[in-house]
């Protein structure tokens, strides 16, 4: 399976890529074959679970009364060991949600 800057950049074009990396959102249609590739790769029989990304979200607070919703991402197995990792605090779970579907991560709404 491939991931990280390979998947993205066999998805799009060398142009298209460059102006997603300086800032341009990806349409609607360029999210969904993201989606749709990434379903292909977890579904593909030689996929595992040391690059199939999992995720959870987490409401956290400070002593000052701010909070937020953490997104948790992971990698990896029990038995051979997990990467974890806080990507970022978001203000709603609506906002994290988005940035998961943004980047290809799930199709919930």
């Amino acid at each position: 399976m491939i991931t990280g800057q390979e998947e993205y950049e066999s998805i799009f074009s060398p142009e298209r890529f460059e102006e997603i990396l300086y800032g341009e959102s990806p349409t609607d249609a360029e999210i969904l074959t993201l989606h749709e590739h990434r379903i292909e790769e977890w579904l593909n029989e030689d996929s595992d679970a040391d690059v199939i990304l999992g995720y959870s979200l987490v409401e956290v607070g400070d002593a000052h009364g701010n909070r937020g919703i953490a997104l948790i991402l992971c990698t990896g197995y029990s038995f051979s060991g997990l990467t974890i990792w806080v990507k970022e605090i978001f203000d709603t779970k609506t906002a994290a949600m988005a940035y998961l579907k943004e980047n290809g991560s799930t199709l919930e709404s």
